[in-house]
């Protein structure tokens, strides 16, 4: 069952009405806890620890256990609690406190979400925006200039949703109501990214401390999910979290198969399910799939890019239900926190931390295999890197938007990237975990438990990020040393497994079959009424030469996705 739960952070002298308790038994919530000015509503029972209340799963980091509350008196030892709490635990959770102050904090894998809600009398701190909504008794509009920026940069997790008036707790973030009832906010936990890492521990004693650590953290999360649904398919990521996870007793594995020869990995997932001992569930999804009437992701505070999706999420409830017992696991994330660049700055790392002693030629080797290009191109990437040594900025998409002078006013930058490393190549891989924070979520939790990526979990994710980045090519292989360390526990065809099925020609056929119902909904919709989209560059896209190269599906599918988003989510503020 998914975690659904309020937090209400009163300020001085605000009262909390009876009514307020009404509303969340109506919406489910039975649970409650009251603290000095804070009050949590769930439909589950909560971890409470002295002036603390875990909502989710919290374990301990010596020994991955579960705990029902961290030691209260770790967390007192001073005003900053979240060192304490980051530095000894880990978990899926969102931790509210009443003292000093009223506060909550989201945990760094950002894997239980926490909506915030600004009121007069309290701050209300929500799972998901039905609970905020029977709490709060507001209706949601959407922020059209909010909406704008997540579309030119959608990848980036800021704190303004596309609602009005609701932000979101970001992965690792602190809110506190002050003395007087004023608000701050600070993402208080940074990855441990040292500047030089240690590049001298022999390659097989590593893999084998990350092998260790990734069966540990989804061993101990799996532990606490009775049903779990783990998609698969066959590629390096999903099938270790498949290994990690074969001696779970309620573990069933599933593959979604398109309906064209590359969406359809059937072959490499029965081979990993034969591996495992567990049958194998095909999800068929095809184009009757996707519905355009309505957004299936009208329950999150921002759209989503990817509108094909839906015909997987269709057929998956269609073949399992997927009721609030089901726990959804996948390997979502793994290339990011598993290191697969290919820039020159993973070059650029090893020789700004070792030098010649670090033996650039055999760097320079890996890279040109795994990019195929000559050591030349590879050697000139990375002195071009070395040489400019300019702070990267977040990346941007600007193809089809209007591009104004507020849009470009708006920081676009991650808390994470600001004052983590000045190494090139770390600086890639720390912003590679960072663009996953955004999909995070995933079904609705009125109706369907909980979405874990267990490989974007915290000690797994400080144990990567500690790796050098010329590790994760070694031999010229991408994800090198993640291969290495399941070298024992997967079929050969999966280790050695270099292309991915790829969902695009779905998506394409989609574009191509639902043309004249895209062009109607971008060209006469609300994207267009506000000023987001560019109209004579979509115009343009939608053309028949542009059809026939398909040189613009990807953008028109997610303008799509955001235009259905925004008219099933709330009302709008014409």
């Amino acid at each position: 069952m998914a975690i659904r739960y309020v937090a209400v952070l009163l300020r001085n002298g605000a009262p909390l009405t009876s009514d307020l308790e009404v509303r969340a038994h109506e919406e489910g919530l039975r649970y409650s806890i009251r603290l000095d000015r804070v009050v949590v509503f769930a439909n589950a029972s909560l971890s409470h620890s002295g002036d603390f209340v875990f909502i989710g799963d919290v374990f301990r980091k010596s020994d991955f256990t579960y705990v029902s509350g961290p030691d209260i008196t770790l967390l007192r030892t001073g005003f900053d609690w979240t060192t304490p709490l980051t530095a000894h635990y880990w978990g899926t959770y969102v931790a509210v406190t009443g003292r000093p102050g009223p506060a909550g904090f989201r945990d760094p894998s950002g894997q239980m979400p926490c909506l915030i809600a600004q009121r007069p009398e309290a701050l209300y701190l929500a799972s998901d925006l039905a609970a905020l909504r029977a709490l709060t008794l507001s209706s949601f509009h959407v922020s059209w200039s909010s909406l704008h920026a997540h579309l030119f940069a959608s990848e980036l997790c800021r704190p303004n949703t596309c609602l009005e008036d609701i932000s979101e707790l970001r992965p690792a973030e602190l809110v506190q109501l002050g003395p007087t009832g004023d608000i701050h906010r600070d993402v208080v936990w940074q990855p441990p990214v040292a500047e030089i890492s240690d590049g001298l521990m022999p390659y097989a004693e590593r893999a084998r401390a990350l092998r260790e650590i990734v069966l540990k953290t989804t061993q101990a999360i799996g532990s606490r999910h009775t049903s779990i649904i783990l998609g698969v398919s066959g590629g390096l990521d999903s099938s270790v979290v498949a290994s990690a996870l074969g001696n779970h007793p309620g573990l069933k594995l599933m593959t979604k198969v398109a309906p064209m020869a590359a969406g359809d990995e059937r072959p490499f997932a029965r081979l990993l399910a034969d591996h495992l001992g567990h049958p194998l569930e095909d999800i068929h999804y095809d184009l009757n799939d996707v519905g355009f009437s309505a957004s299936h992701l009208q329950h999150l505070a921002r759209p989503r890019p990817n509108l094909s999706g839906q015909a997987a999420e269709t057929a998956l409830r269609r073949n399992f239900g997927i009721t609030g017992e089901d726990s959804t696991f996948s390997g979502f994330g793994g290339d990011n926190v598993f290191g697969y660049l290919t820039s020159g700055a993973v070059l650029a790392d090893l020789l700004l931390t070792r030098g010649l002693t670090g033996q650039p030629w055999r760097t320079l080797d890996d890279l040109a295999r795994l990019t195929g290009d000559n050591y030349l191109a590879v050697a000139r990437a990375a002195l071009k890197i070395l040489w400019r040594r300019k702070p990267r900025t977040w990346p941007t998409d600007p193809r089809g938007l209007t591009l104004s002078e507020p849009l470009a006013r708006q920081p676009f930058d991650h808390p994470w990237l600001s004052a983590s490393t000045t190494l090139p190549g770390k600086y890639r891989h720390l912003e590679l975990v960072a663009r996953t924070q955004n999909r995070l979520e995933g079904f609705d939790r009125k109706t369907a438990g909980p979405t874990i990526a267990p490989l974007l979990l915290q000690p797994i994710v400080e144990h990567c990020l500690a790796v050098p980045v010329w590790e994760w090519c070694r031999g010229g292989e991408n994800r090198s040393l993640v291969r290495a360390a399941f070298a024992e526990d997967l079929p050969r065809n999966i280790l050695t497994r270099r292309t991915k099925g790829s969902p695009g020609g779905f998506s394409y056929k989609l574009f191509k079959t639902r043309q004249k119902d895209i062009r109607e909904i971008l060209l006469d919709g609300s994207l267009r009424k506000h000023g987001i989209i560019d109209v004579s560059a979509i115009e343009a896209e939608l053309s028949d030469d542009a059809i026939t190269k398909g040189a613009f599906y990807h953008r028109l599918l997610e303008f799509t996705a955001a235009e259905l988003w925004a008219n099933s989510v709330g009302s709008s503020k014409k």
